[in-house]
């Protein structure tokens, strides 16, 4: 998965940058006949993007040069190797970006004054990105991703399993006996009993040395933490951890012998009503001040405040994307069907939102309050 972060974008929208085409399809990791399916659906956006390029007088050499990179792509079959499950493709006369997402996307080409970034939302937001931690006395692993897709993250010096850190104390206390021997001190050798009365001591150390392992890696992003394990470990998990996006709901069961896909199916139905609820709070927080001069429903106020950086919740629907001219002088929207002049709407308004600092909800219609194709809440 590639990393999409709110400076990017920003350097992105330029508003000199144009015209913007953006590409987005459906991908798929696996290999094989998924490729050849992959290559033709790339192959048919291109054509329609040489297409769309001629209305805005871009034919020719000129048409090659700005395709280039594109065509490349075509034929690098590495590349198509190592994707996600939505593939998503930014290109101007300046800028060209490609980001392998763990977000399902409609095939759709875009070339407009603006790149079109309103699916992107939830990336640039990471609105649904957490961290996983698969632990059990016999086996470790830590990843991130999205509901759709989690991808392993290789942790250096993170213990694989309790026997590890056993094995370490057992070195260390052998160390200590051979030479306290030598020393001329008696050693006094303890069966498995007294061994085994150690194991809660050693799992906690174990636990320890998984917290520490992982706490560089949870301070870089703000992610929700999710924890799968037996009933019995998850007590002492939280005692360990102090890391404040720790969820107090657990997956039960062991993660040992499951697949990185069935982990992430079994714990679907815990960490999917976590992301649903910033999108029914902020729903609630618009109903509670509809109909006061801090909100609205009406795109074309909403782009007049979103251009004067008024707007501090952008909540989008996202099937809908309305497209015209919004005349800055006269706060209006302006109908027009020319294929270079005009451009979707809201995502001006997504646009406007994000430079000013504002935040963004990518929704889909029964989460939109009242039904509505766009809303916004005001700072003032």
């Amino acid at each position: 998965m590639d990393k999409i972060t709110k400076a990017e974008i920003k350097d992105l929208l330029n508003e000199n940058n144009r015209p913007c085409l953006t590409m987005f399809m459906p991908a798929e990791s696996s290999a094989g006949e998924a490729v050849e399916k992959m290559k033709i659906q790339f192959k048919n956006l291109y054509r329609e993007a040489r297409n769309k390029l001629r209305a805005w007088d871009i034919e020719g050499e000129e048409a090659d040069e700005f395709l280039h990179p594109l065509e490349n792509l075509l034929n690098d079959r590495d590349f198509w190797l190592e994707q996600s499950r939505g593939l998503a493709i930014l290109k101007s006369q300046r800028d060209f970006k490609i980001y392998r997402l763990p977000l399902k996307f409609e095939p759709k080409i875009k070339l407009e004054k603006y790149f079109y970034i309103s699916p992107l939302i939830p990336e640039i937001f990471s609105e649904k990105r957490f961290f996983l931690l698969a632990v059990s006395r016999k086996s470790c692993r830590f990843f991130q991703g999205t509901p759709q897709e989690i991808e392993l993250v290789e942790i250096p010096d993170m213990p694989e399993n309790l026997d590890e850190v056993i094995a370490d104390d057992d070195r260390q206390s052998s160390t200590q006996q051979h030479s306290a021997s030598r020393g001329g001190t008696s050693v006094i050798h303890h069966g498995h009993d007294e061994r085994d009365q150690k194991v809660p001591a050693r799992l906690i150390k174990y636990l320890n040395e998984v917290h520490d392992s992982l706490n560089d890696h949870l301070q870089e992003q703000d992610f929700p933490l999710f924890v799968m394990c037996v009933k019995e470990l998850f007590p002492h998990i939280k005692k360990v951890f102090d890391y404040k996006g720790l969820q107090e709901k657990f997956i039960q069961g062991s993660p040992d012998r499951l697949a990185r896909e069935e982990i992430l199916d079994k714990s679907l139905d815990v960490i999917q009503p976590h992301f649903k609820k910033p999108h029914q709070e902020i729903s609630d927080q618009y109903r509670e001040l509809k109909n006061t001069k801090k909100t609205s429903a009406e795109l074309e106020e909403i782009l007049s405040a979103s251009h004067q950086g008024r707007v501090d919740t952008l909540l989008l629907n996202e099937l809908d994307e309305p497209a015209g001219i919004f005349d800055q002088e006269e706060n209006r929207i302006k109908n027009n069907q020319s294929s270079t002049t005009g451009y979707s709407l809201p995502n001006l308004a997504a646009i406007n939102t994000l430079k000013t600092g504002g935040q963004i909800f990518l929704m889909t219609q029964e989460e939109m309050p009242d039904n509505a194709d766009i809303c916004a809440i005001y700072r003032y």
